[in-house]
């Protein structure tokens, strides 16, 4: 109850008293007070709500409704594809076109395999010898232990001379 309404009722009573002044009054006190509220329990809700309240129920039939109309969804008509399909082929061509910037970028960014396989062959040639430096030790290794066979007289032809001389 607002307290509009509270105040109607206490008037009610308050003339109820009056009347009654002198006699036993809380059975007619009573029995006005309800009667009172059954006349107001007949009237329409709208009028007996206070500002408060009837904004309170308005914004409960706004939900309503908007919870209603969800359920039950937009009514397709072609002028509403229409509209829906323009929106969504702008908003596909505004993905498509961040998309290629972004791949683009990353394109930018990247080696190509050429660089990258001369990078790697780069990064071989740096941390071991090639197979042409690494016979070009060889011989010299091989150089080396001539020498030091004809500085030591341990030539293997001559052992097989000896041999066949023998045998």
């Amino acid at each position: 109850m607002s307290n509009e309404d509270i105040q109607n009722l206490q008037k009610v009573v308050d003339e109820q008293i009056q009347e009654n002044m002198g006699m036993s009054m809380i059975y007619t006190i009573v029995s006005a007070a309800q009667e009172w509220m059954q006349e107001r329990a007949n009237i329409p809700q709208q009028e007996v709500l206070d500002p408060a309240e009837a904004k309170r129920r308005a914004i409960e039939a706004e939900e309503a409704r908007l919870a209603a109309q969800r359920a039950h969804g937009t009514q397709v008509t072609p002028e509403t594809f229409v509209e829906w399909r323009k929106r969504f082929e702008a908003e596909l061509a505004l993905q498509k076109a961040s998309l290629a910037e972004q791949q683009a970028a990353d394109k930018k960014a990247r080696i190509t395999g050429k660089q990258f396989f001369l990078s790697q062959e780069a990064e071989a040639e740096e941390s071991e010898p090639s197979d042409f430096e690494f016979e070009e030790e060889q011989a010299e290794d091989a150089a080396e232990s001539d020498e030091e066979e004809e500085l030591t007289g341990d030539d293997e032809s001559d052992e097989e001379d000896i041999l066949n001389a023998l045998g």
